[in-house]
């Protein structure tokens, strides 16, 4: 039920809030946070492709201090699409 409990002064509190992230995500085949989980963290997830559906994601995480949300999505976003390709592979998704 909303509000959803924050994390940080970052996090989404309110399915009006939610939504249209997800609706991004979806879109973009991906999702980026920073800040909303913990502070001084930023994150990308990738979705995993099955024959069953999406029914995985993979995710990579780092300090702020080490990594920016412009870093995820250049570096760390191909590969982790890449790996997300090969597990999907390795379990019979086409």
């Amino acid at each position: 039920p909303e509000p959803f409990p924050p994390k940080t002064r970052e996090s989404v509190r309110t399915w009006r809030q939610l939504a249209p992230r997800l609706s991004t995500a979806r879109g973009d085949g991906y999702a980026i946070s920073v800040g909303e989980y913990e502070e001084g963290l930023c994150a990308c997830a990738v979705p995993v492709p099955t024959r069953d559906g999406l029914v995985a994601a993979i995710n990579v995480a780092g300090p702020v201090t080490r990594v920016s949300g412009d870093t995820l999505v250049e570096v760390v976003l191909p590969k982790l699409q890449a790996a997300a390709t090969a597990i999907g592979h390795a379990q019979g998704y086409p």
